[in-house]
């Protein structure tokens, strides 16, 4: 059967975005074993939405995304860690009332051990880490043609990686990960939904 030719799109819209970035970052040593890790990025987005038949939006945002971090070596051979960072990603489209989406926004929480099972030769990792991300779209239950921002969402896991050169120009690598990703604000996806 052929496609009809004569539907009529519900909603049409053009999107245009521009962005800029400074990254920064630098590694103090507070003791031999002690080492610090500061940095932090802002970014400036500029978006344009364009309809047919209705008054462009345009929405400019900027943010500073921080990231800190810790590394403690109680011996050559182990590497202690934690870090925090946060991160920032604009949102296309509007709300039912007219006014643009604020932008998303993550927050990561990361421990872990770094150690050499055989020293220069073969290493691991084992973290820990969780991420909660805001202003998530979800379904505007009053209007199907247009979406709201009220979702959250959680990621917790661990990893662990290993390798390394076990032989002269032979190469090992193995990596387990778990991640428990759970909804914890919807109102279209019941809150406490994993997947």
């Amino acid at each position: 059967m052929p496609r009809p030719d004569n539907f009529v799109p519900a909603f049409r819209d053009d999107n245009f975005s521009t962005r800029y970035g400074i990254y920064l970052q630098d590694q103090i040593d507070l003791l031999d074993n002690l080492k610090f890790l500061i940095g932090g990025r802002v970014d400036w987005i500029s978006q344009r939405t364009e309809v047919p038949d209705e008054p462009t939006q345009s929405q400019n945002d900027s943010a500073f995304s921080p990231r800190v971090g810790l590394v403690y070596q109680p011996s050559d051979t182990i590497s202690l860690y934690t870090s925090f960072s946060q991160s920032f990603v604009p949102t296309f489209g509007s709300n039912p009332d007219g006014s643009v989406f604020e932008p998303s926004r993550g927050t990561q929480y990361e421990v872990g051990i770094k150690t050499d099972i055989i020293e220069n030769v073969l290493s691991a990792t084992l973290s820990a880490y969780q991420i909660n991300k805001t202003n998530i779209t979800t379904p505007d239950p009053n209007n199907p043609d247009f979406s709201i921002q009220i979702g959250e969402q959680r990621s917790r896991g661990v990893e662990l990686d290993v390798g390394g050169e076990i032989l002269p120009g032979w190469n090992i690598t193995a990596a387990y990960a778990y991640t428990d990703a759970e909804v914890t604000e919807d109102n279209s996806v019941s809150v406490g939904i994993s997947w």
